[in-house]
């Protein structure tokens, strides 16, 4: 179940490309529900609150995840001029440092399927989040226990957000301001709650100090080979 949890996590920090006005600031989104009728998935309430802030400008990006109260924390640092990607996972207090590059990262962690997804959008649905105006995207990928993904993206935001959480390949034609995951075991809200047109460049390079540095390999064999999240 946990490996469940952190995939339909990851639904909502895809990669995007679009043309758009904003080419530099921040997004942070959260997950504002999370429920099951199904009492095996009690633990799915702890997602609620989570969030993801995305900073990003032309040469760089950066998603960091903050879930389950702060107990762990993941942040994918790109650097797609340098051609690299820093991983920083803190897990309670254990501190693992991945760093690879982005075609190394993108094979190890791509998640099975993703690139048969079925990808629908609906410019005439429309509605505005924060300001922007966005239209309906739906999503359906193979073999993933009936899960459907629904949601609204805009084309006023623009970046290249490689989010290295296994959905490389998936490309949407804007920007995810909020989305419902579900399917018959559970469901998931996640919408944006602020989003700026400036970033703090500092944020955008990694403190890897307390950190234990691996290899994309050892990272996957360390976590019991939980697949693309690292989780």
């Amino acid at each position: 179940m946990k490996n469940l949890i952190f995939s339909l996590i990851a639904m909502f920090t895809v990669s995007f490309t679009v043309n758009a006005q904003i080419t530099e600031g921040t997004v942070t989104l959260e997950i504002v529900e999370a429920s099951s009728s199904d009492p095996q998935m009690g633990m799915l309430g702890m997602l609620k609150g989570a969030t993801t802030t995305i900073h990003f400008n032309e040469d760089k990006s950066v998603t960091a995840m903050d879930m389950m109260g702060g107990m762990v924390k993941t942040t994918n640092y790109i650097d797609n001029k340098a051609n690299k990607m820093d991983m920083l996972m803190d897990a309670m207090g254990n501190k693992i440092w991945v760093q690879s590059d982005l075609e190394t990262a993108k094979a190890q962690q791509k998640q099975p399927g993703i690139e048969n997804a079925e990808v629908v959008h609906d410019k005439s649905d429309t509605k505005e989040i924060l300001g922007y105006k966005a239209h309906k995207v739906t999503i359906k990928i193979p073999n993933t226990e009936g899960m459907v993904v629904t949601g609204y993206v805009t084309d006023e935001i623009k970046t290249d957000a490689s989010v290295i959480q296994g959905t490389e390949g998936l490309k949407l034609d804007g920007f995810p301001l909020e989305f419902t995951i579900d399917n018959p075991q559970m469901k998931l809200v996640i919408q944006a709650k602020e989003v700026k047109n400036e970033v703090d460049k500092a944020m955008l390079s990694p403190n890897t100090t307390g950190y234990t540095k691996m290899t994309m390999e050892e990272f996957s064999k360390s976590m019991g080979g939980m697949g693309g999240l690292g989780f």
